[in-house]
């Protein structure tokens, strides 16, 4: 998927940050597009002169006849210090030199040379490329790894919408701001070129990948979101999406608190009830895992239920190890998608892959589910893992939310049969 790191990478990252809040409990991550603008500016180009204005001043000057410095404080209206200093920098440079009785001064071969190339430079209208980030309203370098937005539904990435009030105008971007990035940015030429005014520009709405992950308080209800670029969390972005209330728009609420209880809730008015001891909680960047032990170690049974199927995890390696779980004949059941509550979407692709081993393997079981189940992932007898972790979907969907995913093991074989009898039938009795 176009801007998406490896998902070990992502896990790897997602793990580091797991403490970076004292407090809080890391619950869900998952890939966004944060808003950026690319911005092209016509402006106006003043390629920089061999000598400052200053001296320009003092040069015409020299050369027009007033080379007494009391005539030029009159002529030019400069501060006596300031021409003072411009006089000893020329006569330095061999741009002036003195007379014998040091009372006035006159011009040198050099100093002419810099006059006229001083005088055939003029401004122009050229365009330039920058980039305009909206969080942190500020004229950045443009960066190479970003996409369109029709990019970001397409690769399934969510979308941070960007206020309008923070949708740049001209009169937003500072002069002196684009020069540093145009310095920044340029080489040979670039380096000696002033930006003297900003006359029109063009935006164009674009996004990079940013990996955000969601902490939960243990005693509150507070949610902290941190976004990381290349492996590196950005304080200033993360502190940016906060005090702009957009990670309300991420779905990382409160809510998930309630569903972890609600799980519990409902492990205790089961049928068959587990042991306490028998249950953990599992951090969502241990599911990935988690989910590639399950499909490596099952023996008689593996069931996986997920709201979608996408092909950043129904990859060429998960797929092998899915056929290397059906060659030892392991009984495999997949439910996927539903029609209840926000449907999350499905790669067309990655579902051919799954018709296509259920053709060739008479021991797995593909279902499209037409109601919602529980996200679960069962092996053997030997655990259950219930989680609102979309198994076969948690990276490529743009409809997720960074609720609490947090997955809910119990490693009771009696609760695990019973559960894995309830999703079988429902798995291959005719849904209404």
């Amino acid at each position: 998927m176009a801007g998406e790191p490896p998902t070990q990478g992502v896990d790897e990252i997602v793990r580091a940050c797991a403490g970076a809040h004292p407090g809080y409990e890391l619950v869900g991550y998952g890939e966004v597009g944060l808003p950026f603008f690319e911005v092209r500016i016509d402006a106006e180009i003043l390629d920089r002169k061999p000598i400052d204005p200053f001296a320009e001043f003092v040069l015409r000057a020299v050369s027009s006849g007033v080379d007494e410095v009391a005539g030029m404080e009159r002529l030019l209206g400069l501060d006596s210090k300031v021409l003072e200093t411009t006089l000893v920098s020329l006569v330095t440079s061999d741009h002036l030199r003195n007379a014998p009785d040091y009372d006035s001064v006159s011009i040198t071969e050099l100093g002419e040379e810099a006059l006229e190339t001083a005088s055939q430079i003029q401004a122009k209208t050229r365009q330039l490329r920058v980039a305009f980030d909206p969080l942190l309203k500020s004229v950045i370098e443009p960066f190479g790894e970003f996409l369109q937005p029709a990019e970001l539904a397409d690769a399934g990435i969510k979308e941070v919408g960007v206020p309008v009030g923070l949708v740049p105008e001209l009169r937003h971007i500072d002069v002196a701001d684009v020069e540093r990035v145009v310095r920044q940015i340029g080489r040979g030429r670039e380096q000696e070129r002033d930006v003297l005014a900003l006359r029109s520009m063009r935006r164009f709405r674009v996004f990079r990948p940013a990996l955000a992950i969601a902490f939960r308080a243990d005693e509150t209800t507070d949610v902290v979101v941190d976004l990381a670029f290349a492996g590196r969390v950005s304080d200033r972005h993360s502190r940016a999406l906060a005090e702009l209330g957009l990670q309300d728009k991420l779905g990382a609420k409160s809510a998930g608190r309630d569903r972890m209880r609600d799980r519990r809730f409902g492990l205790r008015r089961a049928k068959e009830q587990p042991d306490d001891g028998a249950v953990k909680v599992i951090p969502p960047y241990e599911l990935r895992d988690q989910l590639e032990a399950a499909i490596e170690q099952a023996r008689e049974l593996l069931i996986i239920t997920s709201p979608g199927v996408q092909g950043t995890v129904l990859d060429e390696p998960m797929v092998a190890k899915l056929e290397a779980c059906l060659k030892r004949g392991v009984s495999v059941h997949i439910g996927w998608g539903h029609s209840e509550g926000p449907r999350q979407a499905s790669d067309p692709e990655a579902v051919k892959v799954l018709d296509r081993l259920a053709s060739a393997s008479p021991n797995l079981n593909v279902r499209q589910l037409s109601r919602r189940i529980d996200n679960l992932l069962i092996c053997d007898s030997r655990y259950s893992v219930a989680s609102d972790f979309s198994w076969l979907s948690h990276l490529g969907d743009a409809t997720r939310s960074l609720g609490d995913e947090r997955g809910l093991m119990v490693s009771d074989s009696a609760y695990v049969d019973y559960l894995s009898d309830k999703m079988i039938t429902s798995l291959t009795t005719r849904q209404r």
